[in-house]
């Protein structure tokens, strides 16, 4: 089982309940094992991110494709989507694993980490979705992720 890993970065959003970034797994089962969330750049309102399961991956405009942390392992079969034309279907609030309460200031971060027996996982054709349950306002700021997984 190969270790993978991504990272994006984007401008915060002025439409609460927007998905930020959605890992994708187009073959294997994922196991995510880590998130680490920054924002160089703060937003005018803090960030409410969540952590859901998506159903359904849009059609993705900008995608990562998930780099070998071994280059001897076969090609990832996960990505990490972050702008859509169609947006991807994800889970409400209620729903959410896990939350990433940023503080509002400039390199605020949060780092969730697993082991490989409480990873969360999604199987072919399904995705990890973070979503920011808040409008980031006047000023959007920047957010960047890094997710890492195994496959």
């Amino acid at each position: 089982m190969g270790a993978y890993g991504a990272t994006s970065s984007k401008a915060g959003v002025n439409t609460a309940t927007t998905t930020m970034w959605n890992l994708w797994s187009g073959g294997a089962t994922l196991y995510l094992q880590t998130l680490i969330v920054t924002m160089p750049v703060a937003s005018t309102n803090m960030p409410d991110l969540y952590v859901v399961r998506s159903t359904a991956r849009g059609t993705q405009s900008t995608t990562v494709a998930g780099t070998m942390f071994d280059p001897n392992d076969n090609a990832a079969t996960g990505t990490l989507d972050s702008a859509w034309s169609a947006a991807p279907t994800v889970g409400a609030v209620t729903a959410s694993m896990i939350r990433l309460p940023l503080a509002l200031t400039a390199g605020a971060s949060f780092y969730w980490t697993a082991d490989q027996l409480n990873a969360i996982w999604c199987r072919s054709g399904a995705g990890i979705a973070i979503v920011n349950g808040n409008a980031s306002g006047a000023t959007t700021g920047t957010f960047v992720l890094t997710a890492v997984w195994r496959e």
